[in-house]
């Protein structure tokens, strides 16, 4: 049995159980400016996804989960580009997210992947814990 000394800290289990997600998208298919303007219009922005992966990552977005935007291509447009709060999940596939706000820099992808490797992946979709995504955000102010 574990003693007190040896059990993980109560905020340590706390924090891993909310997940938070970062999406990669292409800036000239989805940008934040877009996000921003269809969620003032329609409350939300609707995003689908067709690969299995994503689909699986995104049937465990529930509403109020955060969301770090990232624009993967263009190369002159990489990087974080904004915050979103998830609204509502469609069939495991159908994303719908609101605009929270911009980042106050645009911070590139590189600093993104020395505080998360797996970003360089193919997918679209990524979940991080809280602690993970906290440090994404604090690069903004770097």
């Amino acid at each position: 049995m574990l003693t007190l000394a040896e059990a993980a800290p109560v905020s340590a289990i706390i924090q891993n159980l909310r997940p938070f997600f970062v999406i990669k998208t292409h800036y000239n298919e989805i940008s934040a400016q877009q996000i921003c303007d269809e969620s003032r219009q329609h409350g939300y922005f609707k995003i689908t996804y067709q690969r299995v992966t994503d689909r699986l990552r995104i049937s465990k977005a529930k509403p109020g989960d955060m969301v770090l935007v990232c624009h993967s291509l263009p190369i002159r447009y990489q990087g974080g580009a904004c915050i979103a709060e998830v609204t509502q999940v469609i069939d495991s596939q159908i994303l719908h997210i609101k605009f929270v706000r911009f980042l106050h820099r645009k911070v590139d992808m590189q600093e993104l992947y020395t505080v998360e490797k797996s970003l360089k992946s193919s997918s679209r979709v990524f979940i991080v814990s809280e602690q993970t995504f906290y440090q994404l955000l604090a690069l903004e102010n770097e």
